[in-house]
């Protein structure tokens, strides 16, 4: 997140900030923790003066941070793919959310998943908020579309043993795995259904299998996974191309320089930022938020709008893990929107 809101802030300045004043980053670790992310806030917000917060990673981050920002009337800039009008701060109207949502995700997915890869689906996620919510909706799309789900299953943060999860998996014997799981249980369970022999009996679908979780991981065991998600370093358009160049430029030389959909995602919010700041007369927070509202930016993930609920309108693309283990867009899907759900903002 830090190297691609950097590169955006270099640009912003470059361009001569915002209304004439420089933009500055104060970059703080809320190590996951919601306590943690509390205490860091009040500190950018009453301490260093913060303007706007850009961040968090976790939704049980953002739902403690956002009644914070809001109490100090301070914008929280979300962008991360997250649980859509599920959350409980989904109308907070300090909340601008700039990532895709079940709606995006979900809808058009289940039934190219099910004419693709086949209609029974093993539902495997982390235990938290986003995979609960997305596997519901997962589970009613694809009961709507004829399919069936012959498990629904959580295992808890940074589960790594998966030999229960795969016996039970092979009984099930489903078409397709998908998966809601996160961090270092995305590496851990790729190894392990290669090594039992299982990758080629299904199709795995990775929706939190972001390339930063693949990375280190052989073609063996992450080649053919399919994940549906707004954005992804390869995408072929000009603006993702010059970013990603410039970002290879000035980071490539580390190996942990990868962009993935939360990178990618503050890149372009702190840019939908200045345009929104841009548009009014001041840096104050209702500038901000209501210039988001009904914005129209031209991003690295294609055209984002902003239409209600200051919740970004974006289409999804269907992309799979080469041999490279980057992923390559398959197919894309019309933008979408969850109904409009916040009536105040």
């Amino acid at each position: 997140m830090q190297r691609t809101l950097q590169i955006a802030v270099d640009e912003i300045n470059e361009n001569g900030g915002i209304h004439g004043q420089q933009v500055a980053i104060e970059a703080v670790d809320d190590q996951s923790s919601p306590q943690t992310a509390v205490q860091k806030v009040n500190q950018l917000i009453n301490q260093s003066g913060a303007d706007a917060i850009i961040g968090t990673v976790s939704s049980a981050v953002r739902n403690s941070v956002s009644p914070v920002c809001q109490n100090n009337n301070v914008p929280l800039l979300y962008p991360t793919q997250y649980e859509g009008t599920a959350a409980p701060d989904y109308c907070n109207p300090y909340l601008v959310k700039t990532s895709w949502v079940p709606t995006q995700q979900v809808k058009p997915s289940v039934p190219y998943l099910m004419e693709n890869y086949g209609t029974s689906f093993y539902l495997l996620g982390s235990d938290y908020l986003w995979p609960q919510e997305m596997n519901k909706a997962i589970s009613s799309r694809v009961k709507e579309n004829g399919g069936t789900v012959v498990a629904e299953k959580y295992v808890q943060l940074g589960t790594t043993d998966f030999s229960s999860v795969l016996t039970d998996i092979g009984n099930k014997n489903p078409d397709v795995l998908l998966m809601t799981l996160v961090g270092t249980s995305v590496p851990a369970i790729q190894k392990q259904l290669y090594n039992n022999g299982m990758r080629k009996n299904l199709t795995e679908v990775g929706f939190g299998h972001s390339v930063a979780s693949l990375a280190g991981l052989s073609p063996e065991t992450a080649e053919g996974v399919v994940n549906i998600m707004g954005y992804h370093n390869n995408m072929q358009n000009e603006a993702n191309q010059q970013f990603m160049q410039k970002f290879n430029n000035r980071y490539g030389d580390n190996e942990d320089a990868l962009v993935d959909g939360i990178a990618g995602g503050t890149y372009w919010t702190a840019k939908m930022m200045e345009k929104s700041y841009s548009q009014g007369e001041d840096t104050s927070a209702q500038t901000l938020l209501d210039d988001f509202s009904g914005m129209t930016y031209d991003s690295i993930a294609g055209e984002l709008t902003v239409p209600y609920d200051q919740q970004v309108k974006i289409g999804c693309v269907a992309a799979t893990v080469n041999s490279d283990v980057e992923y390559e867009t398959d197919t894309k899907f019309e933008p979408a929107m969850p109904d409009d759900a916040c009536s105040d903002i």
